[in-house]
This record gives C-alpha cells, structure tokens and sequence, in this order.
C-alpha cells in the first residue's frame, strides 16, 4: 500500500510508522446537498492537487481549509465575485483602509 498511497512517515519507539496513508477529498454542495467525491489520494499530496479545481458560479460562498490557501485563488475568487471564508496563515499581512499593514502575528496579540 505504500508504494500507491505513501504516508508521511516517522519513527514511534524506534520503529517506522505512517509508511501508507490516504486522504479522501470531497465538496458539498449545501444548496443543493450534491455531494462531490471522494477523490482518493496519497496523505503525503497536496490538498491543493486534488481534481476540484474548477471555479464555482459567482456569488457562491466556500469554506477552505488551510490546504487550500492560495493567496492568488483568494484575490481571483474575490475579483470574479465569489465569496470565502479562511483562516488565514501565520504571518500574512493583511490591510485595512487607511491602516498599516498588520500580520496574523499582530491580530493574535490584540494590535490590529
């Protein structure tokens, strides 16, 4: 099973574990409650390779888990007026009109 699906790997008491892993990607449709998936891949693969790359209709909404993050698919979605929401990941600067940049760092520790 490693060699199709190969895991992250590691040591636990000297011994090797996490050799085969999978991970099954799927996308819920909550308008319409169709269901796409699963998509089977290695737990080692990119959530980002996975074959649901195709944009959704303007105007509809995601929920993206940090797998997902791409700042560039962020700003396209949001020019194309599609909707996220994300937690953001450590670090990245984010601006508020007529305020200086801040980082998630900043946000955690109250001073954004």
């Amino acid at each position: 099973m490693a060699e199709r699906f190969p895991g992250c790997g590691g040591r636990r008491n000297g011994k090797p574990v996490g050799q085969a892993g999978i991970k099954a990607q799927v996308r819920l449709d909550m308008t319409t409650g169709q269901l796409q998936g699963p998509i089977i891949q290695p737990s080692r693969a990119s959530d980002r390779a996975v074959a649901f790359r195709e944009r959704l209709p303007n105007g509809s909404v995601q929920i993206r888990d940090l797998g997902y993050f791409h700042l560039d698919d962020l700003a396209r979605d949001t020019a194309d007026g599609r909707w996220w929401i994300t937690r953001l990941k450590p670090n990245t600067a984010i601006w508020v009109k007529d305020r200086s940049a801040q980082t998630t760092s900043d946000a955690e520790r109250g001073s954004v």
